[in-house]
This record gives structure tokens, sequence and C-alpha cells, in this order.
């Protein structure tokens, strides 16, 4: 019986080594130097770490919770997926925060932690294309990234649009461009997100129009329970201080 016990005991902290504690540094992942999601999250080439609303609300978030932290910059993904979720799951990063939905589909893969923002899915077009509402898609080249719930939307909401991804081109030209190239009519994404790109050309219309309204999170590594935990009573906190709404505040500008 006591051998029983003490194999048991081993087992338990084998299980337990894999968990996060707050000796430990915390190991983020947002994307990639040079790479930038406004105002979510600039990582400008050079820097040593991001900036936007995203990286900031994390670092308040972990100081809170008294952990150290690094952002993570040389996972390398040769993969055809969604690489917020794959960083996890690959061992490479502990968390991530990018503007991620939480959905019961991703919720195998990761835990998330308590909605820090509610988003919704958007159409930028240009001015002059006509079309004012999703009632004007029938027809059109609807392009949305694939791993997004925007995705989802289009592909079960639009169904008489021609629905593409950022694979069904050549080259590495981004979206808001191939809208101005009139090679799509459409560009489905994050409200937030695509008010920021207004700026890069007048000849760009946002609409009045927000087809979900979804929860952001951040997602943890299901082994790490106790990091889940105390991310949650963090933001719980910064809630009721107001401290929240006040940085989330920079997604509404």
């Amino acid at each position: 019986m006591r051998n029983i016990f003490i194999l048991f005991m081993g087992l338990l902290l084998i299980s337990n080594s894999s968990c996060q504690e707050k000796g430990d540094e915390v190991k983020i992942f947002v994307s990639w130097p040079g790479a930038s999601y406004p105002p979510g999250y600039i990582w400008k080439q050079g820097e040593a770490k991001p900036t936007g609303v995203e990286p900031k609300l994390i670092e308040r978030i972990l100081k809170i919770a008294g952990y150290e932290y690094n952002f993570i910059d040389d996972y390398v993904y040769n993969k055809n997926g969604d690489v917020r979720l794959d960083v996890i799951t690959d061992g490479k990063a502990d968390i991530t925060i990018r503007s991620i939905t939480i959905t019961e589909d991703r919720k195998q893969k990761v835990n998330f932690s308590e909605p820090y923002y509610f988003d919704g899915a958007s159409a930028l077009v240009l001015a002059k294309s006509g079309i004012e509402s999703k009632d004007d898609f029938q027809n059109k080249r609807v392009y949305a990234i694939d791993f997004t719930t925007a995705y989802d939307w289009a592909k079960g909401n639009l169904l008489e649009s021609d629905i593409v991804r950022y694979e069904d081109f050549s080259g590495n030209q981004a979206p808001e461009q191939l809208l101005l190239e009139g090679k799509i009519d459409v560009y489905l994404g994050d409200r937030t997100f695509l008010k920021t790109l207004l700026s890069k050309s007048p000849n760009f219309m946002l609409l009045d129009e927000s087809y979900t309204l979804e929860p952001f999170g951040i997602a943890v590594d299901k082994d790490q329970t106790q990091l889940l935990n105390d991310i949650n009573n963090a933001i719980e906190q910064l809630r009721s201080t107001g401290e929240l709404e006040k940085i989330t505040s920079e997604f509404k500008k």
C-alpha cells in the first residue's frame, strides 16, 4: 500500500511539473516583429516587444497576477491553420492575446480567459462600388481570413457570394490592396481593425453594419489552470476599477 502511495505521489508531481508557477516566465505570443493589427497590436521591426491595446493589457494583467513574462518572436510556423492556437498546442507559448473570438471549437484546443472586449465582423468596400449593405454582396467577391469567425459567418450567410481567402491569390498582397486593385469587392474583418484602414485611402468606406457580436479572450494552455485562474482574477480586478474599460477604449478610437 505504501508503495502505491509513493507511486501515486510521484505521478502527481510529474503531472504538475508542466503547470505554470509564479516564479516561471510566461511566454506570450502576439505575432512577429514587422507585423501589426492595430489597434490590437503593432510590432515594429527592431523593437523588443509589441505595443497596442492587447500587449498593454496582458502586461498589466500579468503584473497584477505576479508573473514574469516575455513576448516570443522566434516561433517557426509552417502549418495552414490558426497560428494563435497552434503556437500553444505546439508548446511554444503559454498564452496568446490577439483578438481571438471565444468559440466552442477553439475551446477544444485551448482554454480561454473571461472576455476582455466585444467586437464584430464588418465590411470594408470601395466608396464608389455602390455596395451599401450585405444585401449588395450577392455575386461579389468577399474576402475573409479562413480561420476567423468572419469567414465562418460569410460561408454560412453569403450563399450567393464568392468567398475567397488569402490562399486564393498569388504574392503577398494585403487584402486592402486587393480591394484597391479590384481583385475583391468586400473585405470582412473585425470592425475595430477595418476602421484603421480608412486612413490608408480616401477610396475606402466602412459599412455601418456589424454582422456579429463576439467576445475576445486570452487563449491559455490547457495545462496551465493556475495561470488561467490568475489571469481571470486580474481581469476582474481591472473590470471592477474601471481600468479594463479605459485600456480597451483604445479599440474604439
